[in-house]
C-alpha cells in the first residue's frame, strides 16, 4: 500500500505544471544520513576540491550529471528561445535532478561535496522555472548551464 501511495505521489509531482511550485517536491528529498536540501533555502557553501583534487562520485551520480550535461546541450543545439520551452527545460532538469537524488547512494565528505554542486544548481533551476519572459529565460539557462557544467571540475 505505502508503494502505491508513493508510486502515485511520485507520478503527480512528475507531471506538475511549470506554473505550480515545485519547492515542496524538492524539500521532500532526503538522502541517507543528510539534511533536506530545499531549492529555494540553498544557501551554497562553496564548492572546492578534496585537496586539489576531484571528489570522487558514484557511477549513477555521474550517469545523471552527464544526462543534465546532455538535456543542456540539446536545448543549446534546438536554438528555440520561445518562454515555453525554458518551461519544458526546466521540467527536464528537474525530472533529472529528482533521479539524480533518488539514485544517489554517497555518504560522507564526498557526498557532502555533491551536496555543495547541487544546491545551487536546484536553486537556479527553480529560477528558470520562473521566467516570465525569454530574456529571463536566457539568463537564468546561462547561469544553469555554468552551475550544471562545474560537475565536471569539482567531481569524477
Amino acid at each position: 500500500m505505502k508503494s502505491i501511495f508513493l508510486l502515485s505521489l511520485s507520478a503527480v509531482l512528475l507531471f506538475s505544471s511549470c506554473d505550480q511550485d515545485t519547492d515542496a517536491h524538492h524539500e521532500q528529498h532526503e538522502h541517507t544520513d543528510h539534511t533536506t536540501i530545499a531549492a529555494t533555502e540553498a544557501t551554497p557553501s562553496e564548492l572546492s576540491l578534496n585537496n586539489g583534487a576531484k571528489w570522487h562520485t558514484d557511477n549513477s551520480t555521474k550517469l545523471h550529471a552527464n544526462k543534465l550535461n546532455g538535456i543542456i546541450q540539446a536545448f543549446d543545439n534546438s536554438g528555440d528561445s520561445k518562454l515555453s520551452s525554458y518551461c519544458n527545460l526546466s521540467d527536464a532538469i528537474n525530472h533529472e535532478l529528482d533521479n539524480l537524488m533518488s539514485d544517489c547512494k554517497m555518504k560522507g565528505p564526498e557526498h557532502e561535496a555533491l551536496h555543495h554542486w547541487l544546491e545551487p544548481v536546484l536553486r537556479d533551476a527553480e529560477q528558470l522555472k520562473k521566467a516570465s519572459n525569454e530574456k529571463e529565460g536566457t539568463a537564468a539557462v546561462n547561469i544553469l548551464r555554468t552551475d550544471i557544467q562545474k560537475f565536471n571540475q569539482f567531481f569524477q
